[in-house]
């Protein structure tokens, strides 16, 4: 039975509604020029990608990559780049591996993503977008996998992070001691262990602590104050210690919880965000 836990854990929902969601967004990116594409991922899965045309009325800002969360799809952020885009930002969202419109069994939460990343980039260039110098942005399994990949491309000018995770143990113990306390943890690693090696990758691989110490460009994490379900104090802490080279700076949303921190309108969150992308356009790559 706990095999079977720890492989529903790994299967991300297709949640129904994507047609509907971030439509209005949507319509005005497709009169920019704003398209759907498809690239080939690693391993073979096929990930649906956006491309989001920044406002051709203002001057061009860095193009930036969204990442969206565990069990979310790429059209509930349209109106997040829609907002990038009336800045003049060209933004990239794409659906993860296993989730709206991409192929794959399995989430990865990182180990595979991050490749998948450099693969969306790459095509992205194909496309005829302006990738050689880009910041990344991601929520939750998004953070994770943006900061995961930072170290290993150089394209990346700076990184925000909201609401990230240490590593994939660290992040599960968080959701179980939220959800369900009495279930032992042991158990559950067990069986997601053995998950995740079904799957292709280790369960250590996903270490977003080791990732952000080799991040030399600068970094932002945000955090909910009222996150239970990865703790700052179990998480975001951590990260912090842990990015002791570049810039690093931290933006914290006291009221906010996991998942409202991006799905609402924090005072101060969008200003913040925009203030660190405008001090990247003189930073050299790393």
């Amino acid at each position: 039975f706990a095999r079977a836990v720890g492989w529903a854990t790994l299967r991300a929902m297709r949640w129904p509604g994507r047609k509907w969601a971030g439509s209005k967004a949507r319509k005005r990116s497709r009169l920019r020029g704003g398209r759907r594409f498809k690239v080939a991922g690693e391993g073979g899965v096929s990930l649906d990608v956006w491309y989001s045309p920044g406002n051709p009325d203002v001057e061009p800002r860095i193009p930036i990559v969204f990442c969206h969360g565990w069990l979310e799809f790429k059209e509930i952020h349209m109106p997040f780049a829609d907002r990038l885009n009336q800045r003049g930002h060209d933004v990239l969202l794409y659906d993860h591996r296993g989730h709206g419109h991409s192929t794959g069994c399995a989430t990865t939460f990182g180990s595979m993503e991050r490749l998948d990343l450099s693969h969306v980039l790459d095509a992205a260039k194909l496309q005829g977008a302006h990738v050689d110098r880009v910041a990344t942005i991601g929520f939750s399994l998004g953070a994770a996998t943006v900061l995961q990949h930072a170290p290993t491309d150089p394209r990346i000018a700076g990184v925000i992070a909201l609401a990230p995770f240490v590593n994939l143990r660290a992040a599960i113990n968080s959701i179980r001691h939220m959800l369900t306390p009495w279930v032992r943890q042991a158990w559950l690693m067990g069986g997601l262990e053995h998950a995740t090696q079904k799957a292709g990758y280790k369960i250590d691989e996903v270490c977003t602590l080791e990732a952000i110490s080799r991040i030399h460009v600068p970094v932002m994490i945000v955090e909910g104050g009222r996150d239970r379900t990865l703790p700052p104090a179990d998480h975001i802490r951590p990260l912090e210690d842990a990015k002791t080279t570049g810039t690093f700076k931290l933006f914290k949303v006291d009221r906010a919880g996991h998942g409202s921190l991006l799905h609402k309108q924090w005072p101060g969150l969008n200003e913040a965000m925009y203030e660190f992308l405008d001090s990247l356009e003189a930073q050299p790559t790393q």
